[in-house]
């Protein structure tokens, strides 16, 4: 969020509805992860499907609504169930990490992520 209040977006530059059921959200080019792979669209696809169709995952409910997603060059196209003004909102749920996409699966324990911060060690 911007000092304002706007909602801002670090992966997603814009994004618009013109019904609230789908949404179009263009994705920043240039944005890399932290090993250096450049984000596109399907990691963001696999990412937020991940979340959607995983049983138990935390943010999971958010998506629940989604009934479909794909690419459009630059731009993600999601279809929702039913019209959410709130629905970019949604998207910015820190339980919603997007991680890169490896042939068409994401790795859940991976911390090649593409936000401000990088995990340096881990102990279980």
């Amino acid at each position: 969020m911007a000092a304002d209040g706007q909602l801002t977006g670090e992966i997603a530059e814009s994004w618009d509805t013109s019904d609230g059921r789908t949404w179009l959200l263009r994705i920043r080019e240039g944005v890399t992860f932290h090993s250096g792979k450049v984000l596109d669209v399907g990691d963001v696809i696999a990412s937020l499907d991940y979340h959607r169709r995983t049983p138990g995952a935390v943010a999971g409910p958010l998506l629940s609504d989604v009934t479909d997603m794909r690419a459009d060059g630059p731009w993600l196209v999601i279809d929702l169930a039913r019209p959410n003004a709130d629905f970019p909102l949604l998207l910015s749920d820190v339980h919603l990490p997007i991680l890169p996409a490896h042939y068409g699966a994401i790795d859940p324990l991976s911390s090649d992520g593409c936000g401000a911060y990088v995990a340096q060690a881990y102990t279980p």
